[in-house]
């Protein structure tokens, strides 16, 4: 790999997006960037704590009715994603 192209994907990171509430099909442009992560690994990970909270969130108050954890939607997207730019 040259060192351009090993410099580009250095450049590369990813958010932790979450779709406006009750519109999971929005476009991706619509939906918010909650966190910045260096690595995919990472994102995904928090992803998945999040979920898990959500769904104690959930158990423990109770508050919507119907709602279950694995309706938390959030998505780990590349920073240089073509669907976040605005067309």
């Amino acid at each position: 790999m040259k060192l351009r192209h090993a410099a580009a994907l250095a450049l590369v990171g990813f958010y932790l997006m979450i779709p406006p509430e009750g519109q999971n099909q929005a476009p991706l442009q619509q939906w918010k960037a909650v966190r910045s992560f260096d690595t995919a690994q990472a994102c995904e990970d928090a992803s998945s704590k999040a979920r898990m909270v959500f769904g104690q969130l959930i158990k423990e108050f109770k508050t919507t009715p119907g709602a279950r954890p694995e309706d938390f939607n959030a998505q780990c997207v590349s920073t240089d994603d073509p669907r976040l730019k605005a067309k």
